[in-house]
């Protein structure tokens, strides 16, 4: 009785039937050999067969093995939270949205600090509005605001990622919301204005920059270039008293970076690629 022909699935490949060896065959004389030499052609062939027959089994029950590491490489490590467009050294370490408020001096209840940190205030007095970000560990995380008299301003907090709390002084209402998100990442040229002390969004550079201020304050004017991806400074701008109109290049620099300005009144930079 002959077997049957065995074969994969469609579209994998299939056997053929096996052809019989023919009825009541029995050791057949290969030409060439002597007389009491008999060679078994008929267990070569079987043997031969059953090793066809479980290559064919293995190709059929692992198709596609060649695309299955390639696969599973595009979906290995941990999921990022960037944004389209984002810079990927830049990421979002998420936490709860807080806010406070009060009409006076306040250390307000501890909270998990994400990053980065887009923070909002508004204080309605004649005074000294003074804003500290601490650790409750006591250790300072960042200023936030330093100002005499009613304002308001959008600060940001690069690479914190502890417990903190929000240290305030002030003699007249006030409000703070701090919420962890993405910043946009801004193109140059860029100019950016503000009358206080305020780190600002990013930007991405690449290369050779220009940056030039103007100031009208009568106090210190500093500004620092950071990196956002944990604040941390990465060249010098300015750094005078008073009002000042002027320029400065910063070499060698790629990536998103943002400004870290300390000041008594209004102020305007201007970054332009070289």
């Amino acid at each position: 009785m002959g077997k049957p022909a065995v074969g994969c699935a469609a579209g994998s490949g299939s056997l053929g039937a096996e052809q019989p060896l023919g009825a009541g065959a029995g050791p057949r004389m290969i030409e060439g050999t002597q007389a009491n030499e008999v060679v078994p052609i008929h267990r070569s062939l079987t043997v031969l067969a059953v090793l066809s027959l479980v290559g064919a089994l293995a190709a059929c029950s692992n198709p596609g093995v060649g695309n299955e590491a390639t696969e599973s490489s595009s979906d290995s490590g941990a999921e990022s939270s960037t944004s389209p467009g984002t810079p990927p050294a830049l990421q979002l370490l998420t936490a709860p949205a807080v806010s406070f408020s009060g009409a006076t001096d306040k250390k307000t209840t501890a909270f998990t600090v994400g990053s980065p940190l887009r923070v909002v205030y508004t204080f309605r007095g004649d005074g000294n509005f003074i804003v500290e970000l601490t650790g409750t560990d006591g250790s300072p995380v960042s200023s936030i605001a330093n100002r005499i008299a009613s304002g308001s301003a959008t600060t940001w907090v690069y690479g914190a990622n502890s417990k903190a709390y929000f240290d305030v002084t002030a003699n007249g209402p006030w409000s703070i919301k701090a919420t962890a998100m993405l910043p946009p990442i801004a193109k140059l040229p860029l100019t950016i204005r503000g009358n206080t002390d305020q780190v600002t969004a990013p930007f991405l550079a690449s290369g050779t920059l220009t940056v030039k201020w103007t100031t009208t304050g009568t106090g210190n004017f500093i500004v620092e270039l950071i990196d956002p991806t944990d604040g941390s400074p990465a060249d010098s701008v300015a750094n005078l008293i008073g009002k000042s109109t002027d320029s400065t290049q910063l070499y060698n620099h790629d990536g998103p970076f943002a400004f870290d300005v300390t000041a008594d009144g209004p102020w305007t930079l201007t970054v332009t690629a070289v």
